[in-house]
């Protein structure tokens, strides 16, 4: 008699879940001197890089319009 172990479902569930929350793109975009410096000088004042500020306002600036809630669905006559 074979034993059911719910480690074979759980583990490649999990396993998806984390690779989808740790995906990263990388993206390259322009910024004003001003606002470079400025972001240069709150990641030093944050003690935080660069990086993890733009995403912390990038997260912000998304739940705040409902970004996240957004999808895309096929258009009527298209």
């Amino acid at each position: 008699m074979a034993s059911f172990c719910w480690f074979n479902i759980l583990v490649p569930c999990i396993y998806n879940v984390f690779l989808l929350m740790h995906a990263m793109r990388r993206v390259t975009f322009s910024l004003e001197d001003a606002d470079h410096l400025a972001l240069k000088l709150l990641a030093i004042h944050e003690r935080k890089a660069m990086v993890e500020v733009v995403q912390e306002a990038i997260r912000t600036y998304l739940e705040n319009k409902e970004a996240y809630l957004l999808a895309v669905t096929k258009g009527e006559g298209r």
